[in-house]
């Protein structure tokens, strides 16, 4: 016998549920709108309070505070520049753009700006330190850099260095091994030169020429300081014109008078 199963008519039916309603929590959507009320005053109050702070008349600077070293910067100029910013209140001084123009003055390295509570301005002023005159129209820093002030007020004793572009560092930190070699004989630099082809020459403030060349340069200005004394023994009257230090072994001197040329070699 063969049985026959009843196909289910309800198994491939789609079944529609109800929607569900839209149930409103009045309670939260108002706790809702009160915050953003709140949030928005709160915005409100702080624009207008900032609005305020930058008010001249809201805590007026009523002090002001210039310090630093002034040996080529005037103070009362830098007064002045202060002066326009300081008529500003406590918030509301532009303090980015008073060390802008302060920096901007010849000497002036460095610029410090605080607002001192409640009523001071308080400005100090760092000024470059001058190493050595650059060239003719320039002056390196303590630091190596270069600056721009005017000539005139450029100090008279500061040795020359020369150099190709970009090496002002580099000479820089040449002069100041050369001054402490030279410190024994009493000898200050004069100028310095390094050349296109990287060989180093210095002048003394007596007129004297050392050519040191491209290599071993601390060793060579050693070996001349070692043996200065010497030469001036071989001849007390004779003045020294220029020291050749670019021999492996030795050096040549040529003095004014009286022998044009007197050669020494050192081993």
């Amino acid at each position: 016998m063969t049985w026959f199963r009843k196909k289910n008519a309800n198994k491939n039916r789609r079944v529609e549920l109800p929607k569900p309603r839209r149930v409103w929590n009045w309670r939260l959507i108002g706790r809702r709108v009160v915050r953003t009320g709140i949030g928005a005053a709160l915005v409100a109050a702080a624009g207008l309070g900032i609005v305020k702070l930058l008010d001249p008349q809201t805590l007026p600077l009523r002090a002001l505070a210039v310090a630093g070293e002034f040996r080529h910067v005037d103070a009362e100029q830098v007064r002045a520049i202060v002066a326009p910013y300081a008529r500003h209140g406590f918030f509301a001084v532009d303090v980015a753009a008073l060390k802008r123009e302060l920096i901007g003055m010849p000497w002036v390295y460095a610029v410090t700006v605080r607002r001192e509570w409640p009523e001071t301005l308080s400005v100090t002023v760092y000024e470059q330190v001058a190493l050595a005159r650059w060239g003719d129209n320039a002056v390196v820093n303590n630091l190596g850099r270069l600056f721009f002030p005017p000539l005139d007020t450029v100090p008279d004793d500061l040795p020359q260095l020369l150099g190709p572009a970009d090496s002002e560092a580099e000479v820089a930190a040449s002069l100041r091994v050369f001054r402490e070699a030279l410190l024994p004989l009493d000898m200050q630099v004069q100028q310095l030169r390094l050349d296109e082809r990287r060989s180093w020459q210095l002048t003394t403030d007596t007129g004297m020429e050392i050519l040191l060349g491209r290599q071993d340069i601390e060793r060579r200005i050693a070996r001349f300081v070692g043996f200065y004394a010497g030469l001036q023994e071989e001849r007390r009257t004779a003045r020294i014109a220029r020291v050749d230090l670019r021999y492996g072994n030795g050096f040549t001197v040529n003095r004014v008078e009286p022998e044009t040329k007197t050669e020494r070699n050192v081993s």
